[in-house]
């Protein structure tokens, strides 16, 4: 725990140096994100771990979803995996979510991208696969020949070339090498992430699919989905009636709400409160006379407190 926490207080101190501004923390156990942070149009979903082996399948699913939703790229920041400290200028792939040391965020912060992927037990650099082909060409070699040169398949080359693979950090040497010019592409980890299936919302939240939204539960964040429609993201939080605990969680909803610059709301199942803690609230009666999604985003428009939530 004590690792953890210092690693967290580094990280959020890397980017605050880099110029961005963070959400609130968000203090769920195993919540899918610890914060978000934001500089300009850039907007990243941070998690932070000592061990990025501890990262489940189901956490980097939901992570992928929520990031992909508010068009964030989605960021692990850990110390190791297992006993083995992560190496400088390193991906480590974990189900598909980029995990990285504190050092090499930093660099890539900084617009010094990491080199090398480690997946499967290797470590693989992406090449410039039409450089490769150039080179290739203007040395006046076949695939069949540049392969029997490095020490690969002719359609390993073919792959490389049409990125279809990742080279080995060996081969990647020995292309450079053979060919006289670097051929290694810097790894992007501040990439957004394609929009996976997801599952099905709970009963209370299918009402707002009657009115024509899509509803994106989410199980481990401050809200409870994420709600689109009519050209709009909403952070949606449900809660049975208004409680302190609801009310400090609308607070770090709205903190992360100004972060991620998307509106958010309160659904209520009893109660009918017009705003908590600056969110918007509405309860289910009065979705339940709602007709059309554009009236429920007025009322939510109407109800958040001005400068205390976002807009978009």
């Amino acid at each position: 725990m004590r690792e953890r926490l210092n690693l967290f207080l580094r990280v959020t101190e890397v980017f605050e140096n880099h110029g961005y501004r963070l959400s609130e923390a968000c203090v769920l156990s195993n919540s899918c994100f610890d914060f978000f942070a934001r500089r300009g149009e850039r907007l990243l979903l941070v998690k932070v771990l000592g061990n990025i082996d501890s990262l489940t399948e189901t956490q980097a699913g939901e992570i992928s979803r929520v990031a992909a939703t508010l068009e964030a790229a989605p960021v692990v920041v850990g110390r190791r995996r297992g006993v083995e400290e992560l190496q400088h200028g390193v991906v480590y792939l974990r189900h598909g979510i980029a995990c990285v040391s504190e050092l090499t965020l930093e660099q890539a912060l900084a617009g010094e991208h990491p080199a090398l992927l480690c997946y499967r037990g290797g470590y693989y650099a992406s090449v410039d696969g039409e450089q490769l082909r150039r080179l290739r060409q203007a040395h006046g070699l076949s695939r069949p020949a540049l392969a029997k040169l490095v020490g690969v398949s002719a359609k390993a080359i073919y792959k490389y070339e049409e990125g279809e693979a990742g080279a080995t950090f060996e081969t990647a040497l020995k292309l450079e090498r053979v060919l006289g010019e670097p051929l290694v592409k810097p790894v992007d980890i501040f990439r957004v992430p394609g929009a996976g299936q997801s599952p099905a919302p709970p009963a209370r939240l299918k009402r707002l699919c009657r009115l024509g939204f899509e509803v994106l539960p989410v199980r481990k964040a401050p809200f409870s989905a994420l709600t689109r429609g009519e050209g709009r993201v909403l952070l949606t939080k449900l809660a049975k009636c208004r409680t302190r605990d609801v009310e400090e969680r609308a607070r770090l909803l709205r903190s992360i709400s100004a972060t991620v610059e998307k509106r958010a709301f309160i659904l209520l199942g009893s109660g009918r409160a017009r705003n908590i803690s600056g969110i918007a609230a509405v309860s289910l009666r009065e979705v339940e006379e709602i007709a059309r999604a554009r009236e429920l985003l007025e009322l939510i428009e109407a109800r958040a407190t001005p400068g205390q939530d976002a807009g978009g």
